[in-house]
């Protein structure tokens, strides 16, 4: 099979790629894949990691207001579409695949227009603005959960599945885990982060609790993710606490590995962040 998976903007929107990209490559072993994302999109090092081979377009979201800027970002998904043709026209796909982010407009749209079948993964329960935008043009819209289907025009094809979660969360161990990141028996980890964009509050909030407490328990291990954009404004704390078994990281790119080995996560409630959780077990605080 030749398959285009596109997505970005988010881990949330790449790591689904990724897990169907691992199924592919193990079912049918000559499957050739592509992945379109967004360029200097930093969700991008994971599918980089993964040995997936990349192209890039550069896009921008759209705002939900008339206004010039959106004039200008509108001219731009449109010259993406095209060098999207153009992508998609060498590599040949049997199917295009989305998993969320504005990215998906261009290919998708490109992908439609060359009468290549197309379908796109909504993993929220309430479907994404270019889900909604693009339901029309799939040939089927996977879901996650049944409900989302309400959101969607009527006669949109659904079927639903699940969500994807990358293989490396249902085979490591948590002996591993731990190990590969030098935890003894008595540590006790957590681990923090606001979505792979981070958040502020978020970032705010942890930055307190280890000032307060946990670099302050022997035995208690702290890595907070704090997101790229916010990373520069904390590295102060971070030189401060990492002597005392807190450590903040702008991003996470193992992040099967620090799930594993966490005793406790403290994290934003995104639907694939909760499908990783649920299938390593792992127990969780979530916002």
């Amino acid at each position: 099979m030749r398959i285009i998976l596109c997505g970005g903007g988010t881990a949330g929107h790449v790591s689904p790629a990724i897990a169907i990209a691992e199924e592919l490559r193990e079912t049918t072993p000559k499957s050739e894949i592509l992945f379109i994302g967004r360029t200097d999109g930093g969700e991008n090092r994971a599918v980089i990691n993964a040995g997936i081979r990349m192209e890039t377009l550069t896009v921008k979201g759209m705002k939900r207001s008339i206004s010039i800027e959106n004039l200008k970002r509108m001219k731009i998904a449109l010259e993406a579409r095209k060098k999207a043709k153009d992508i998609i026209a060498e590599f040949d796909p049997e199917v295009v695949l989305g998993t969320g982010g504005y990215v998906c407009w261009p290919v998708i749209s490109a992908a439609k227009s060359m009468n290549i079948p197309v379908a796109i993964h909504e993993s929220n329960t309430t479907p994404g603005l270019t889900t909604k935008l693009l339901s029309r043009k799939c040939n089927m819209v996977f879901l996650n959960k049944k409900d989302t289907a309400s959101y969607l025009p009527k006669k949109t094809k659904v079927k639903i599945v699940g969500n994807p979660v990358r293989k490396e969360f249902k085979k490591l161990t948590r002996e591993i885990a731990r190990k590969k990141l030098g935890l003894t028996n008595d540590d006790f980890l957590i681990l923090s982060f606001g979505g792979s964009g981070g958040a502020q509050i978020i970032n705010e909030t942890m930055i307190s609790i280890m000032e307060e407490y946990t670099s302050k328990e022997k035995n208690t291990r702290h890595v907070h993710c704090t997101g790229e954009k916010y990373f520069a404004t904390m590295s102060k704390e971070n030189k401060s606490f990492s002597k005392n078994g807190c450590r903040i990281k702008s991003y996470i790119d193992d992040m099967p590995t620090y799930i594993k080995a966490a005793d406790l996560v403290i994290c934003r409630s995104g639907a694939i962040t909760l499908s990783e959780i649920c299938e390593s077990g792992t127990s969780a605080i979530l916002i």
